[in-house]
């Protein structure tokens, strides 16, 4: 069964991946020259949690 709830589901968590992606990418080249060593995966801008979410579908 594939209804519009889950075409929403799916636009919603790519469209979250999209904007975790983009800052990820903005936050590691801003960050890269104040603070040598900075590791996105533990900062604000973490993609982390999207891409759990989205190992559930």
């Amino acid at each position: 069964m594939h209804g519009p709830a889950e075409d929403m589901a799916i636009r919603v968590i790519a469209g979250m991946l999209a904007v975790g992606q983009v800052s990820a990418t903005f936050a590691r080249h801003h960050n890269a020259r104040r603070w040598p060593g900075y590791d996105i995966r533990h900062g604000p801008f973490s993609t982390e949690p999207y891409f759990e979410l989205a190992a559930l579908f």
